[in-house]
């Protein structure tokens, strides 16, 4: 929609193909920025939440013809550290419990 409207209104200043390279250049920043944001996360939940949102995003633009894959690439590159980070959060928590131990038993 948003492609038409700028080719339409654009008066031949702006041609589907530069329309097309400024849709690389955006989900190439978008990956980049991912890949950073990603990478110096500490919390799973950060992650989880990170990626929920950017799924949605890519449902969406997917809904509409856009090429998403390196996207969810990206994605799917980080599943692992989401389970480390979940794996330490979890290793933290069950750290942080003490149960009472009963050294009579009967």
């Amino acid at each position: 929609m948003v492609e038409d409207r700028i080719l339409r209104r654009g008066g031949g200043v702006i041609t589907k193909l530069k329309v097309e390279n400024l849709w690389v250049t955006a989900v190439s920043k978008m990956c980049s920025i991912l890949e950073d944001q990603f990478s110096g996360m500490q919390t799973a939940n950060h992650l989880l939440l990170i990626k929920d949102y950017v799924s949605l995003l890519g449902v969406n633009l997917r809904r509409y013809g856009y090429p998403i894959d390196s996207l969810l690439d990206v994605l799917s590159k980080h599943r692992d550290k989401y389970h480390d980070l979940l794996f330490s959060d979890c290793r933290k928590l069950i750290g942080d419990v003490h149960l009472p131990i009963s050294l009579n038993r009967c």
